[in-house]
């Protein structure tokens, strides 16, 4: 048992161990940037919504206040005519409970609004900090590829010295009338005219 245990703990780590090998870091955060942006959408939706209803609760409120004010006027100018003063006071009464019902729910709204805010406030700041350290990292990244090549490039300049060395031996040869690899038969034919007047003055020398 303790033996499959340690098994299985072995392959769990490797596993893991691949896993993070093979994760794609930069498309991650991509598609968590993307996901972030669809909610923004979503709350930023919100709060127009909620704006909007704002405004509605603000212009009946309004309107309400409005139908008070005339209610109120109607109902003392019916003094004389009692049940139609009584009518005008139940008008009153009912756009009286409308508005502050009105205001109850404008209130309410006031304050999803104030989270709403909030939270988009929240998410862009996350947003932005997700995109400037990508950017970051994408850039240290890129800057670490760049580095990594130098040794690549410290060879091939290393081959292009040792190039322009050579070129450099034959050019300086070829100046000097010779030619690469010519010198053990430029040697042989010196010896060959070397002996060849050396007996040429031994023949001068026995007719003598």
């Amino acid at each position: 048992m303790q033996l499959f245990q340690r098994l299985k703990k072995t392959l769990s780590s490797g596993i893991d161990a691949l896993l993070e090998d093979i994760e794609n870091h930069e498309a991650v955060v991509v598609a968590t940037i993307e996901e972030v942006e669809r909610h923004a959408v979503t709350v930023r939706a919100h709060r127009t919504r909620c704006e909007a209803r704002i405004d509605v609760l603000e212009t009946r409120e309004l309107a309400l206040d409005g139908e008070q004010r005339s209610w109120r006027a109607r109902a003392r100018s019916l003094q004389g005519e009692r049940e139609k003063a009584l009518a005008c006071v139940r008008r009153l009464r009912a756009a009286k409970q409308a508005r502050e019902d009105a205001l109850l729910e404008l209130g309410k709204q006031h304050e999803l609004l104030e989270a709403v805010c909030t939270d988009e406030r929240a998410i862009a700041e996350r947003l932005d900090e997700l995109k400037r350290r990508s950017a970051q990292l994408r850039s240290r990244q890129a800057r670490t590829e760049v580095e990594g090549a130098v040794p690549e490039r410290a060879a091939a300049a290393d081959a292009l010295l040792r190039w322009e060395a050579r070129v450099a031996k034959s050019e300086a040869l070829w100046r000097a009338g010779r030619e690469p690899g010519t010198d053990a038969h430029a040697e042989n034919e010196e010896a060959a005219l070397v002996s060849a007047d050396l007996d040429r003055l031994l023949a001068e020398e026995e007719e003598r």
